[in-house]
């Protein structure tokens, strides 16, 4: 495997981005496996409907998790939208958000 060089945030909110299939999912699970994350995988097809029929649908599914320390985003070019209400969703909770996606 490559040893990853990049060191992402633990303070902050972030967004990673790049060609599909350099490890940005896998960087993530690994950099949060056993925290407090929610998970949101819009690669599943039953998620993706979900958030792209109500955006919004985030904010509950935060404010229904209240230890939640970071909400990752994963594929979040599959719900554009989802950018947005990744922004106004960590204003629910204290929680950090990532998402990562490619073009």
């Amino acid at each position: 495997m490559v040893q990853r060089t990049i060191k992402p945030s633990e303070s902050s909110s972030f967004l990673l981005l790049g060609p599909r299939g350099t490890g940005k999912s896998t960087l993530l699970r690994e950099r949060f496996a056993g925290r407090r994350t929610i998970w949101v995988d819009l690669l599943d097809p039953e998620t993706e409907h979900r958030f792209s029929l109500q955006p919004a649908a985030l904010r509950e599914l935060i404010a229904a998790a209240p230890a939640t320390e970071w909400v990752v985003i994963d594929e979040i070019q599959k719900v554009p939208p989802s950018s947005t209400s990744c922004t106004a969703a960590s204003r629910v909770r204290s929680a950090r958000t990532t998402a990562c996606g490619s073009r």
